[in-house]
């Protein structure tokens, strides 16, 4: 008797409440230095990738205000608001011949878009 296995999860599969799984190659930036976790938050800390900002990473899995990221071979999570999807510019200086092998990282400005409460005053 033959008998098949299927690793492929069936299509009616869910994942637990509050996880989305990101698509394929969610490329997103980091705007700011910060240190990765290996866990989620709630867990036993460990610390995971150091990112700094302009890196690139692959979002694997959202989970709230938290994501699982990549960075090569390494993982580890992140506020959401630690990164973004627009890739930063690179900018070249004219006036100094030298770095020109190292040309600067541009970080985006990202808008909060976070609404004030009441008594939230000025922003």
């Amino acid at each position: 008797m033959l008998m098949m296995l299927s690793l492929v999860p069936p299509a009616s599969a869910q994942l637990p409440a509050g996880f989305d799984l990101a698509p394929p190659r969610d490329q997103r930036w980091v705007v700011a230095d910060v240190e990765a976790t290996r866990f989620p938050v709630g867990t036993a800390p460990a610390p995971g990738p150091s990112l700094r900002a302009g890196d690139e990473v692959v979002v694997v899995l959202f989970d709230g205000d938290h994501v699982r990221i990549t960075k090569g071979q390494r993982y580890g999570w992140v506020a959401l608001s630690a990164l973004t999807d627009v890739a930063p510019k690179t900018i070249v200086p004219s006036s100094a011949p030298g770095l020109l092998t190292q040309p600067l990282l541009a970080t985006p400005q990202v808008e909060d878009t976070r609404g004030g409460g009441m008594g939230a005053g000025p922003k």
